[in-house]
């Protein structure tokens, strides 16, 4: 009798374990399609007086509608000014430009390029003399804005990276 029970709990442990090797064996869903990383070093921190850039690219073997749809939105209660290059042929930014905020974020396209192209944004403080007095964040989002409208919307593709540019006295 114990060994009909035994067997039944045997084979009710495996048919559990089979059911939930099928859950958690999915794949994830919408992760890993944009792929952004600083072009020097590895941290999100540099001083105020600083630029800061990103390098954006997507991943082997994603490929959205328009690769112009690449945007970035930028989140901070700083003044900041930004460049963005798309293509990795020239290795230099264009001057940064002021970067009109609206409610604390503004929308930058990334232009458009091919799909192995690595986009550069580059974010500085505007007034960096003013900012040594208190470090800053800037909130860089970067999405593919599959809808057209220029905004971030629920379910577009985004990677959000926090850039902190810290002054020298916290250091």
């Amino acid at each position: 009798m114990s060994n009909k029970l035994t067997r039944k709990s045997l084979a009710f442990g495996a048919m559990v374990a089979l059911a939930s090797s099928v859950i958690a064996g999915a794949p994830a869903q919408a992760a890993g399609e944009i792929i952004v990383a600083p072009t020097a070093g590895t941290t999100y921190t540099t001083f105020t007086t600083e630029a800061f850039t990103l390098a954006t690219s997507f991943a082997p073997g994603v490929a959205p509608a328009s690769y112009a749809q690449l945007k970035y939105e930028v989140a901070t209660s700083g003044l900041i000014q930004s460049a963005v290059i798309a293509g990795a042929a020239t290795p230099t930014l264009p001057a940064l430009a002021d970067l009109p905020m609206v409610s604390g974020k503004a929308v930058v396209s990334a232009g458009s390029a091919a799909a192995t192209d690595v986009r550069l944004l580059q974010i500085a403080l505007k007034s960096p003399a003013a900012a040594t007095t208190a470090t800053t964040t800037v909130t860089v989002t970067e999405f593919v804005d599959a809808n057209n409208d220029g905004a971030l919307t629920a379910g577009e593709w985004s990677q959000a990276q926090t850039i902190t540019f810290k002054k020298y006295a916290d250091l």
